[in-house]
């Protein structure tokens, strides 16, 4: 004998609205992720942001203009002055005395000591900025502790300033050999120097980069090793 919809109701009524009830699995809220704590983070949770790749991309493109400005300046713009006067230009040199700038200026000739001075007005001031730019990125991307990195910056920056000033220098020692010869030939000399403890900060550099890998390549943490 059917049953009529009343007696449905009755003996299925609360099994059907408990089933109801019951939530559909697709819909189960899933427990929220907990974050990570320092010591959890993978290799691949700690990758580099863009805008540091970018950021030591340009330090290098810095660094190799300044290198190739640097070779066009002393193998190539002072060649040529240094032709034209018969004798060795100023930064051509270690240390240069009142004898040497007169040379120079007889040499030269007062048209060719204003293209001189247009060359330190122009790549003299372009050299030092760009060059100093790269050798701070390069140090910043070396990852030194901080009393380390700003050590190591005080060099390019003060080859950059002295670079620069003693162009203005050798200008007034060239046109007038009277002049401040001394202090001139004194900031080349330092010039140098400096220039000799950046390319040692170089090789410390590459030398640190090296082993690093060397180590890392041991220890099986290198990219392609994963």
């Amino acid at each position: 004998m059917a049953l009529s919809k009343s007696q449905k109701a009755r003996l299925y009524g609360e099994n059907t609205q408990a089933e109801s009830k019951k939530p559909v699995p697709s819909q189960v809220s899933r427990p929220a992720r907990r974050p990570l704590s320092k010591g959890e983070y993978t290799h691949r949770d700690m990758r580099a942001e863009p805008e540091k790749n970018s950021s030591f991309m340009f330090a290098g493109v810095a660094f190799v203009i300044g290198l190739l400005l640097f070779g066009y300046y002393h193998f190539w713009l002072l060649p040529e002055l240094g032709s034209l006067a018969g004798v060795s230009m100023p930064e051509a040199r270690l240390w240069f005395n009142a004898d040497d700038a007169f040379a120079i200026n007889q040499g030269l000739g007062a048209d060719n000591i204003v293209q001189y001075q247009a060359v330190h007005r122009s790549t003299g001031l372009i050299l030092p900025l760009i060059l100093a730019a790269g050798w701070l990125g390069m140090i910043s991307a070396s990852k030194f502790e901080l009393a380390v990195r700003r050590a190591m910056m005080m060099v390019p920056l003060a080859y950059a300033v002295i670079f620069i000033v003693g162009g203005f220098v050798i200008d007034m020692a060239i046109a007038n050999p009277n002049g401040p010869v001394g202090l001139a030939a004194l900031l080349v000399l330092l010039r140098w120097i400096l220039f000799a403890l950046m390319l040692a900060q170089l090789v410390f550099m590459a030398i640190r980069l090296v082993r690093g890998k060397l180590n890392a390549f041991a220890a099986g943490e290198l990219p392609e090793q994963r």
